[in-house]
């Protein structure tokens, strides 16, 4: 497709695609297997339950007194057994099927008309122990002595006596966002064993070593993999393993300032410390704010990388290319600081959050948060992020951009109003707006953009439930401008609480420990509904874990996309134009000879100035070099060793000056 106004054109390489579907008229019937465990030895029971549903889109049913046959697969995909059964008032049915006795282990399958459910069969042992590495608390630096601990226990709660841990110790480097240089790879650096106390604890000492490159790189730091593995006396072996963190810096600093702020809804900022764990430590820390000075550039991106042997300089592009980007002068990262509009100081030890009073009298724009602190080892933290500060009750770009679009909400509930912000620093500007619902577009308009941004409200609606989408699209000198923005719509209406009212956690011996739960709808009312429960065995959990998840009503996303292909880019390397002899390669196999017990496997080569012509394969042959127009000169050579011998006879046969393929045979006799 072509489109062109005045000076403006489009390629027809541009991509435009959207795509609705139609709602199928079809009923689909859906069937969802529940068993009580993932995995089985064979004779044993499996106890199942499934709920059957029949949907069209949205409106889905339960398929009460529903009539249907579940089948049992085993590994190989053939049936074992099968069970017709009917559903009840709730649309479910259950059952239970016995395993063979002589089966191939391996995945085995429940399946029905409309669903199936894979678990395992195994001829495993039940564990009788389990190995757990404890958090690893403080910090430490590279050639410091870090201690790792961890348990063995019975799931009877007592302590594995008599058993020895072993371990293995891996280092793997890891950089703070930017790196310098340097060769890093994993490298196990120390292995061993451990004795279990009376307490079935255990404890792992290593020096943290660092690879041999002399002072350490302050944007480097590893993570040690601690290994471990317990065998008891009856030669049960149970692994786990766990993470020790090591660098030169022990504290990370970041905040919840990022991307688009609405000015209205600043009135505090989170300070968050942690050590490089990720775990939280207490620290005092300086917070600078300051606003950015916008250049005022309004310049399309760049679409590809920077060269490194420019030839303009920035004067020059833009004076050849007005409105495009030299380097990176539209990043606002690159941008310097300008007034500073907030200082303080928190101890996050007391508090996490520092008060903003005077942030609601800032002018939007573009801002950036300067923290500061030390570590307790005495070195300086530092950390710098940048924030786009938006006032949605001004027209008013917050900076100068090509592009800006946002929503004020990506979670919604019916009733609630979302407004879509569409902005530009261009005058003159289209925006194409579709409001996509299910799949199809609901609201399609053109709003017209003169360097300001524009708010558009949507009520959500019940209809909008499972997610609306937003997609919104402009053309400006030859780029293309889009956004797509997703606002979640759940289905709150939906929801079921569940709530144990009664639970009994000591019961005399020999009585029935007993549970009640209440279950209310989303308003508080209770709802007729049928429970499914099982108990846990958390054991299992080494082989197969077991959990129940079912989603019946859809999440909506978009289904549209605009893409250019407009501008693109390619590659170039040199070669050397007749640097060697232009000749072609060919190949000849001659027919193989039974040596019985000698091998001798050779292959023809030739290589031809004039017109490719094909080989001929087979298993045999030996390799000789020679040009096609002087076959006498042909100079026989092996891959393979052949000593003098007179029982060996060779016959060359020349097929003609003038035919195109030459062949050479080799006769051996011994």
């Amino acid at each position: 497709m072509d489109i062109s106004k005045d000076d403006d054109f489009i390629s027809e390489s541009t991509y435009l695609y959207n795509y609705n579907y139609e709602d199928d008229d079809e009923a689909v019937t859906t069937v969802k297997f529940f068993t009580d465990r993932a995995i089985y030895r064979p004779g044993q029971t499996i106890n199942f339950k499934a709920i059957c549903i029949e949907s069209k889109g949205e409106d889905v049913k339960l398929l009460t007194n529903y009539t249907t046959t579940v089948y049992l697969y085993d590994v190989n995909s053939q049936q074992v057994g099968s069970l017709n059964l009917t559903t009840n008032e709730f649309g479910s049915f259950n059952g239970t099927f016995s395993i063979p006795l002589d089966v191939l282990t391996g995945n085995f399958r429940l399946s029905a008309y409309g669903g199936s459910h894979y678990f395992k069969v195994e001829e495993y042992k039940r564990p009788m122990f389990e190995i757990e590495m404890l958090p690893i608390e403080g910090e430490y630096r590279i050639n410091d002595r870090v201690y790792a601990e961890g348990t063995a226990m019975t799931y009877a709660g007592t302590a594995l006596t008599d058993a020895k841990v072993s371990y293995k110790i891996t280092r793997n480097p890891m950089w703070w966002g930017y790196y310098r240089g340097g060769s890093f790879t994993q490298k196990e650096i120390a292995y061993g064993e451990v004795d279990v106390d009376d307490q079935g604890k255990f404890k792992i000492g290593f020096k943290a070593l660092a690879e041999d490159f002399g002072e350490m790189n302050d944007y480097i730091y590893y993570y040690y993999t601690v290994q471990v593995s317990a065998t008891d006396i009856n030669c049960e072996t149970q692994s786990s393993s766990t993470l020790v963190y090591v660098s030169n810096k022990s504290l990370t600093l970041s905040n919840d300032f990022y991307g688009n702020i609405e000015r209205s809804e600043i009135d505090s900022i989170a300070i968050n410390t942690n050590n490089i764990s990720g775990t939280f430590v207490p620290a005092n820390v300086n917070i600078e704010i300051y606003k950015l000075n916008d250049p005022g550039y309004l310049l399309a991106k760049r679409n590809w990388e920077v060269v490194d042997k420019p030839m303009y300089t920035e004067e020059e592009w833009h004076s050849q290319y007005p409105g495009y980007e030299f380097l990176h002068e539209t990043d606002y990262k690159n941008w310097s600081n300008g007034d500073k509009v907030y200082t303080n100081y928190i101890n996050t030890e007391n508090d996490k959050k520092l008060a903003l009073k005077d942030a609601a009298n800032w002018d939007p724009g573009v801002y950036r948060i300067v923290m500061k602190s030390k570590d307790k080892w005495g070195n300086d933290i530092e950390h710098k992020n940048e924030f786009v500060l938006f006032d949605s009750k001004s027209k008013k770009m917050p900076y100068t951009a090509t592009s800006f679009f946002m929503t004020d909400k990506y979670y919604a509930q019916q009733g609630d109003i979302v407004n879509v912000y569409i902005g530009s620093s261009y005058e003159d500007v289209y925006v194409l707006y579709e409001l996509e619902v299910k799949g199809k577009t609901k609201e399609k308009k053109i709003v017209k953009v003169n360097s300001e941004v524009k708010t558009i409200p949507i009520k959500i609606e019940e209809e909008h439930r499972g997610g609306i989408s937003v997609n919104l699209m402009f053309v400006k000198m030859g780029r293309l401008y889009s956004s797509n923005l997703r606002i979640d719509v759940g289905w709150e209406n939906k929801n079921l609480d569940l709530k144990f009212i009664t639970f009994r956690d000591k019961t005399l011996p020999g009585s029935k420990e007993e549970w009640k739960i209440k279950i209310t709808d989303q308003n508080g009312a209770v709802s007729g509904a049928e429970l499914l429960a099982s108990m846990y065995d958390a054991s299992l959990d080494v082989y197969a874990s077991n959990s129940w998840y079912w989603s019946i009503l859809p999440y909506y996303y978009s289904y549209s996309n605009w893409t250019t292909s407009s501008f693109t880019f390619n590659s170039a390397s040199p070669y050397y134009l007749n640097f060697y002899p232009d000749y072609i390669s060919k190949s000849v196999y001659n027919p193989g000879f039974n040596f019985y017990g000698m091998s001798y496997y050779g292959r023809y080569y030739y290589y031809d100035d004039m017109d490719y012509e094909g080989d001929d394969r087979g298993v045999g042959g030996v390799y000789r070099t020679a040009k096609k127009e002087s076959y006498a000169d042909m100079t026989m050579v092996s891959n393979t060793a052949v000593s003098q011998d007179a029982s060996m006879i060779s016959d060359e046969v020349a097929l003609g000056a003038s035919e195109t393929t030459a062949v050479d045979g080799m006769l051996m006799a011994g």
